[in-house]
């Protein structure tokens, strides 16, 4: 029987950007966006089984098999979906509107809540008391099990992304020794750390040359940037200082390359090492990561979160606890061509085994299957890397949970971690005043 199901796409101001050839790679959008349209784009194909409709705020260059309705906000998605008789609604779970979750329990509309970022406490409680939403879907392992200690686990599972191997790729590896940064240019995704040790690495390297992929605008378009309208102020202001020289112009080793889409295939090809957001202050998966990986670039990033479900250590890249290991880490795959070459290697067949569509695909059909059905989640909970994010913890407090019910009011761990940090930053607005 056919299957309609609904998407809220949250994407604007592309000026009519290309959005067809998703399956080839992304094409120049924020690493969420990219995600929804490939997995709806994989279910159009299948126009047989399913009716994919987007419901969105502009009308977008995609499959014309997907039949967009343009509205106003996500609640009017919500009402829109519910009169189109959609089977199954999916929505990313990232801000906090009461009013989507209580017209989703209204219409009665099953639902996924798609969850790419670590979510603050009252989008946790939504998720948990929201009837009508099925399935929390999680993108990895590692982001399931951060919040094993919390009810809404109960109704969650975990599906990776989709990242299309890339055939027969080639590396043209020149005496320039390329380094490339891919991902937007904010906290959260590390640059700086990069930045503050980039001339170490060409004290070390002289020859090698960093190629800057990305922009702060990636996810909001309409953002003020500072003097190098790079970044936002403060932030630009952090990382530059490490990259200007005397004169405050930018080193002759660093070129800032925007977002691009297929025209990074060129850098790829002479690209030496990756650097995926070395802080992973925000990793749940790291998208350019595993881009980079498929196209056998070794990868540098951080030593945690959802890197560890991504990059194998010592096998695709090295997963670093430090900038100075960053700094370190560079410079030996820039130094050890061998070395390189095999890291990248591996790192290909390991991706290629794990993300690909052929892989992927079943396990978002299955999700859906259930969703619709309304049947039970099951616990997927893994033993690795137990030392990461609090894991024992939370696990322990799982156990006493599940065994003990006068303790299952106690609140989980992320979402007391969650409540402190906003608390703590509201008493400092009110302080500064």
């Amino acid at each position: 029987m056919m299957k309609k199901i609904g998407f809220f796409v949250e994407l604007k101001l592309l000026n009519g950007l290309d959005l067809i050839g998703i399956e080839h790679g992304n094409p120049g959008v924020g690493g969420t966006a990219y995600c929804i349209l490939t997995v709806a784009d994989q279910l159009a194909k299948q126009k047989d089984q399913y009716e994919v409709h987007f419901y969105c705020l502009e009308n977008l260059k995609v499959n014309p098999n997907i039949r967009q309705h343009v509205i106003s906000d996500e609640e009017s998605a919500v009402r829109l979906a519910k009169e189109h008789h959609v089977d199954l609604y999916i929505f990313i779970a990232k801000k906090y509107f009461p009013n989507v979750y209580k017209a989703i329990d209204e219409c009665q509309l099953p639902s996924i809540a798609w969850v790419h970022n670590f979510i603050d406490y009252p989008i946790i409680d939504l998720l948990h008391k929201t009837k009508f939403i099925r399935r929390i879907v999680f993108v990895g392992q590692q982001h399931y099990d951060y919040y094993i200690d919390d009810k809404m686990i109960n109704k969650a599972t975990f599906i990776y992304n989709i990242v299309p191997p890339i055939k027969n790729p080639s590396r043209n590896l020149t005496d320039e020794k390329l380094v490339m940064y891919v991902g937007m240019l904010g906290p959260a995704k590390g640059f700086h750390i990069l930045a503050k040790g980039w001339k170490r690495i060409l004290e070390a390297i002289p020859e090698a040359k960093l190629y800057v992929l990305g922009s702060a605008t990636l996810y909001d378009r309409s953002l003020e940037c500072g003097k190098y309208g790079l970044a936002e102020k403060n932030y630009e202001e952090q990382f530059m200082q490490h990259l200007i020289d005397e004169n405050g112009e930018i080193m002759p080793s660093v070129e800032f390359c925007g977002s691009l889409g297929s025209e990074k295939e060129e850098i790829y090809e002479r690209c030496y090492v990756g650097v995926a957001n070395p802080s992973g202050v925000s990793e749940t998966f790291c998208l350019s990561a595993v881009e980079m990986e498929t196209r056998t670039i070794p990868v540098v990033s951080y030593n945690g979160k959802g890197l560890l479900d991504t990059v194998q250590n010592g096998c695709g890249g090295f997963l670093c606890n430090s900038g100075d290991e960053v700094a370190e880490s560079v410079i030996k795959l820039l130094s050890d061509i061998d070395l390189n070459k095999n890291m990248g290697l591996r790192g290909k067949e390991f991706v290629d085994s794990s993300f690909n569509p052929d892989i992927i695909m079943p396990k978002w059909i299955k999700v859906i299957d259930d969703a619709i059905m309304g049947r039970d989640a099951e616990i997927e909970f893994s033993h690795e890397n137990m030392a990461d994010c609090n894991k024992k913890l939370k696990y322990l407090l799982y156990l006493v949970k599940k065994h003990c019910a006068v303790f299952r009011l106690l609140p989980s761990v992320a979402y007391t971690n969650r409540y402190i940090r906003t608390t703590a930053k509201k008493i400092l607005r009110i302080v500064r005043r």
